[in-house]
């Protein structure tokens, strides 16, 4: 598949005497991509011979992978929790891990090329995050006074973790109060 890469895909047993079985161990390998989603399927197809007969067979296994995301977001502006022309505001971000497995090291890049606002602090550290757990992180924002309400900022979070795993996300705030 995309994500499995075969490494070594062949063993010889040697004569195996009926009713007889053979364990070699590390017989086989292969590498999985950083970027495998999570509960991926992986169906390895087998093919044995010997000098009389082949078998084919299926080995199926399951890949885990974090899946590190945004999810709840707050503005944190001492006031009416919008953010407002000419504010600067604390926005609070839970990072969350839907995925089976642990995500480690995880650095956030923040940025936006939304010309109304800049962003303080640009990057956030969460050393680890297990499965069904979440963490929060803050960055500093300033809203420019020339900013129309109702103005949508697109805030891009490029999540990377060990072991190369990496995924773009983002958030989005409105500049004023919805009604």
């Amino acid at each position: 598949g995309q994500f499995i890469s075969l490494t070594d895909s062949t063993e010889f047993f040697g004569t195996i005497q009926p009713g007889d079985s053979v364990l070699i161990e590390s017989a086989f390998s292969f590498e999985v991509a950083a970027d495998v989603p999570d509960n991926y399927a992986v169906h390895l197809e087998t093919l044995t011979t010997s000098n009389v007969d082949l078998w084919e067979g299926t080995i199926k296994l399951k890949a885990y992978a974090p899946m590190v995301a945004p999810g709840l977001v707050v503005v944190n502006d001492g006031g009416n929790g919008y953010l407002d022309p000419g504010e600067t505001a604390q926005i609070e971000v839970t990072i969350v891990n839907n995925g089976s497995i642990t995500a480690n090291e995880i650095n956030i890049d923040i940025s936006t090329i939304d010309p109304f606002v800049t962003i303080g602090n640009t990057t956030a550290y969460i050393d680890v995050l297990d499965p069904s757990t979440s963490e929060e992180i803050t960055f500093d924002i300033t809203v420019d006074e020339s900013a129309p309400p109702g103005h949508i900022i697109m805030i891009t979070l490029d999540i990377m973790a060990a072991d190369g795993y990496a995924t773009p996300d983002g958030i989005g705030l409105v500049i004023g109060q919805i009604i």
